[in-house]
């Protein structure tokens, strides 16, 4: 007696299916781990990834973005100095510096689209990004990648002003024990 069409239908399905899933392979772009993985069994990842299947995080060194005031741009350089207040560690305040102030902000873009633009676009008013890094060190704090945080900024002029934002940022860390959102 013969094999079921069916059950040949299915095995003859299966030596390319193991194939292919043996043949599977995932590269990462750098070092680093894959999180928040929603890719179940049956799902399709496609080589052309308009919308990737999964989260990938680089383990390279932190560097954390601000977002300022367009006249702020007077006295954000490289190299100085800032603090940073992180709302998960109340009374706490860490030191760091500026690395690079973004050449470009979101607002600058204009694609092409056919459409024609209007004196909307004129009015929005975008900020600078500016690159930053901690120098203190954060491995005892459990602060995941994209923590809120607050930054100040030291430039080289009106130092005597520098005294008092320190110790204003250093008060407003110690609010952060408050829970004035709900």
């Amino acid at each position: 007696m013969g094999e079921n069409t069916t059950v040949a239908k299915v095995r003859a399905q299966l030596v390319p299916a193991e194939f292919n899933l043996k043949e599977t392979v995932a590269h990462a772009p750098t070092d680093g781990y894959v999180t928040q993985v929603i890719l179940r069994p049956e799902m399709m990842a496609v080589p052309l990834p308009l919308k990737p299947v999964m989260t990938f995080v680089h383990q390279e060194e932190q560097i954390y973005i601000g977002a300022f005031r367009q006249n702020s741009l007077l006295r954000l350089e490289p190299g100085f100095k800032a603090d940073f207040i992180f709302r998960a560690q109340p009374g706490k305040t860490f030191k760091g510096e500026v690395i690079e102030v973004m050449p470009a902000i979101g607002e600058s873009q204009i694609q092409a689209s056919g459409v024609l633009y209007g004196t909307e676009l004129l009015t929005r008013q975008g900020r600078p990004l500016v690159k930053f890094k901690i120098t203190d060190d954060l491995s005892s704090y459990k602060l995941p990648q994209g923590t809120n945080v607050e930054i100040a900024v030291y430039s080289d002029s009106f130092e005597h002003v520098s005294v008092m934002r320190k110790v204003l940022i250093r008060m407003k860390s110690w609010q952060n024990y408050l829970f004035l959102d709900h």
